[in-house]
Formats: structure tokens, C-alpha cells, sequence
């Protein structure tokens, strides 16, 4: 019989305790994270009748100057950090971006949504569009953000269901969009109550469902607790209204003016204005700002930073 020097001995000792500390170490982020939002959601009143929370957009690519003017004047109750999906960028904890804008956020007692993309844009070694309709690829959707959640601080996490840049799935975003065909469309279904039964929702989701049938987002759009709307990013009543569409945040299109050059008939909103006109939203769950593009962002977050206050709505203490 061959023996087992002292050394093999020990070498056994010390590498089964971390391999199982490591295999375990994934699961117990998730479920601290979990174990959090539902002590979150039970003291802070998400759940409850509160005054609406105000949201600015920010993509982590973006200048986080912007994203400090736009909440420097105490407008903004939480910060939308939005980042590609993780196939495109890998989570980093030491990326600069990260830590400055938690930092940042922090520093102003602003909550943190950390955002991805729910579909991959540009690399698809690992997926393919029949991934789309199975559970387990929202079942890792959900559990690869809350782990980034909870590592990197963030208070909220949010997946963004549009199909962006090379997806897959852009077909069923474009104008006209491709309907899913029935059978495609109870299996999407099917896969995300699968994902949620095991994972749970992500605390935010957007756009809002589609007025058509079969689309993408009326499917996608039960991944989180609050839905936030895109239909409303313009100044049009009919789409405003359209009942077809519940959500739970109104979203809004701000720039400094409200005229859109391109398309007359679908006029923008203006940083006070889309504050004033609070039958638009303070009887949902809060309010979302689009800023647009980089430039246009500045030029939005050096308007709202001159904005101190927003009237009797914006309440800190009653915003989850």
C-alpha cells in the first residue's frame, strides 16, 4: 500500500475548506443581499403608500461630474448607475467609475440602483438568441446583479430589457417590432416565472409593457417589484394615458427645451416643468429622468442643480 506523506495530508486539509468556502461564497452574497431587501422593503415603506422617489440616469461610461452637478442641489433622491450587460463588461469592484460614483452618491445620502443590461449588445460567446427563453439564463441574470450589488454597495438593482446594439434580439425592438410568435412567448413567460420563483425579483425593471400583443417587454416587464415607463418620455397625453401600459415611474425625456426638432408632434420636457407638473406623476411611485446624450446631460444636471427643492413631494424619509 503507497503512503500518504505528511504533506499530501496537510495540502487536503487546507484546500477542501476553500474550495468550499469559495463554491459557497457566491451563494451567500445573494442571500445577504436578499436577506437585506426584505429588511429594506419592510422598514422604509417601498411597499407602502410614500412620496414618490426621483431618479436621474447615469450611465457608468458617462462623465460622473455630470451625475455630481445633477444631484448637487438636492433634487434627486436616487442615482440610476446603469452598465452594459456583465458578457460585455465584466464586473470589476476595483473599477475607478464604480468607486467614484458610490462615493459620490454616498456623499450626498443619494441611493445607489445599480443597473445592467438584461441582454448582452456586443459579445455573444455565451449566448444565443434560444437562451432568451430559458429559465436558467434569468436565473443568472438575477443572481449576477444582486451579487454586484451587494459587493460594490449599491442600495437597489434594476435590469434594463431593451435589446441595444448588436443583440440578438433587436428585431424585436425596432419599428415595427417583430411579434413573438405564440409558442416563443409562453415559453418567455414561463422562463422568467421560473427565475423568479428561485431568484426573486430585481427591485426595478424597464420599459413598461408594449401596447402590442406579444412584444418582448410585456413579458420582461414582471422581472421587478417597480416598473418604469418609457412611453411617457414625451409630452404626449394619448401615450401618457394609454392603459394598456401600467407602471409604476413615470419616465420623462428632459432637456432644456421642449421642442424636438426631428419629430414636432413629440416635444420633451423641461427640468422645472416635468417638477411642476406633478399630476403627471406623484400619484405613482416616483419619477425617472432620461437626460439624453452627454451633452444634453450637462446642460440638464446645471438645471436641476440650481432647483433646491421640489415642494411638499420630495420627503427623504418616506423614499425607499
Amino acid at each position: 500500500m503507497k503512503r500518504i506523506s505528511i504533506y499530501s495530508f496537510s495540502f487536503l486539509i487546507i484546500v477542501i475548506p476553500m474550495l468550499f468556502v469559495e463554491a459557497s461564497c457566491e451563494s451567500a452574497v445573494v442571500t445577504e443581499y436578499q436577506t437585506q431587501r426584505q429588511t429594506d422593503d419592510n422598514t422604509s415603506g417601498v411597499t407602502k403608500a410614500s412620496r414618490p422617489m426621483i431618479i436621474w440616469l447615469q450611465s457608468l461610461e458617462g462623465d460622473l461630474e455630470v451625475m455630481r452637478l445633477a444631484i448637487s442641489g438636492g433634487v434627486f433622491s436616487h442615482v440610476m448607475l446603469s452598465w452594459l450587460h456583465a458578457y460585455d463588461r465584466p464586473f470589476d469592484l476595483f473599477n475607478k467609475n464604480i468607486q467614484k460614483a458610490i462615493r459620490l452618491c454616498k456623499e450626498r445620502d443619494v441611493k445607489v440602483i445599480w443597473t445592467r443590461w438584461l441582454y448582452p449588445g456586443y459579445k455573444f460567446e455565451k449566448f444565443k438568441y434560444e437562451d432568451a427563453f430559458t429559465g436558467e439564463y434569468y436565473r443568472q441574470q438575477i443572481r449576477q446583479i444582486k451579487r454586484e450589488a451587494m459587493l460594490m454597495g449599491a442600495d437597489f438593482v434594476a435590469l434594463d430589457a431593451e435589446p441595444y446594439a448588436n443583440s440578438p434580439l433587436k428585431s424585436l425592438k425596432l419599428y415595427p417590432p417583430r411579434k413573438l410568435s405564440e409558442t416563443e412567448f409562453r415559453k418567455l413567460n414561463n422562463a422568467i416565472e421560473i427565475a423568479i420563483k428561485t431568484e426573486g425579483q430585481v427591485d426595478f425593471v424597464l420599459p413598461a409593457a408594449s401596447s402590442l400583443p406579444r412584444h418582448l417587454y410585456n413579458a420582461t416587464c414582471s422581472l421587478g417589484k417597480f416598473v418604469i415607463a418609457e412611453h411617457t418620455y414625451q409630452d404626449i397625453p394619448a401615450k401618457i394615458e394609454d392603459k394598456r401600459r401600467p407602471y409604476d415611474i413615470f419616465g420623462a425625456y428632459v432637456k432644456i427645451t421642449k421642442k424636438n426638432k426631428k419629430k414636432p408632434n413629440q416635444p420633451y420636457f423641461t427640468p422645472r416643468e416635468i417638477l411642476q407638473r406633478q399630476k403627471l406623476w406623484s400619484h405613482k411611485k416616483g419619477l425617472f429622468i432620461y437626460p439624453g446624450s452627454r451633452e444634453n446631460a450637462a446642460s440638464v444636471a446645471l438645471e436641476f442643480s440650481r432647483i433646491e427643492s421640489v415642494g411638499p413631494i420630495h420627503d427623504g424619509s418616506n423614499i425607499p
